[in-house]
């Protein structure tokens, strides 16, 4: 009996031993799962953290609350008085190559897109006449992977005029007009130096014209 008795401690025991030995381990393997998952998340988190830190930053450096534009080119597109005119009012008229955009104001509308107003267009001058072309438009700027530098494109809508001024005749006529441009960006730290070829349309009165300029734009 006695035997029995102290056989049945000592299996009683082993097992005791074994399963509290066993729910030791779980207890300290769950307990370092624990941290291990809380650590990790804690580290991703913080790297997480510092990376939209650092892309804010990133968005943020070289920006200005609002910008202006002005800019100076070339039309690649031949007389524009013979498609707005009759051929005797454009006798003699050489197109004047130069162009300009003026009055142009942005504001920042996402971190990599611009939204502003601006006033584009072609010219002719000749001995009869001067004609031109203009768009004064709502434009929208947009770079592709960093404000201020590399490719963007470029989108204007708005108000049309042809216009001819001459010693014994002047005109004006109205209509709506659309700009589409695309570019590359040089960034010199507040200002930023445009190159870009526009393609202006314009439906005048029931006519349409368009043109293509090349310009030079300061953005600052």
């Amino acid at each position: 009996m006695n035997l029995v008795l102290i056989i049945s401690m000592a299996l009683f025991s082993v097992l005791f031993s074994s399963e509290y030995d066993d729910v030791k381990i779980n207890i300290y393997d769950l307990h370092y799962i624990s941290i291990g998952k809380i650590s990790n998340q804690y580290f991703r988190s913080q790297s997480m953290t510092k990376y939209f830190i650092i892309n804010k930053q990133q968005e943020t450096e070289n920006t200005e609350k609002w910008y202006t534009s002005w800019s100076i080119g070339t039309s690649l597109t031949d007389n524009i008085c013979h498609e707005i005119y009759s051929e005797d009012i454009c006798v003699q008229s050489s197109t004047n190559k130069t162009t300009i955009e003026i009055l142009g104001f942005y504001w920042h509308i996402k971190p990599k897109a611009l939204g502003g107003f601006v006033i584009s267009g072609i010219g002719d001058e000749g001995k009869l006449a001067r004609t031109s072309l203009t768009l004064s438009a709502l434009s929208f700027i947009q770079y592709i992977d960093k404000f201020g530098s590399g490719l963007y494109y470029r989108i204007d809508a708005g108000y049309a005029e042809s216009i001819i001024n001459s010693d014994v005749y002047n005109e004006l006529k109205n209509g709506f007009g659309i700009l589409i441009g695309v570019g590359y960006s040089f960034d010199y730290t507040h200002t930023r130096l445009l190159l870009g070829l526009n393609y202006t349309i314009s439906s005048i009165e029931s006519r349409e014209y368009s043109y293509t300029n090349f310009m030079i734009s300061g953005l600052f």
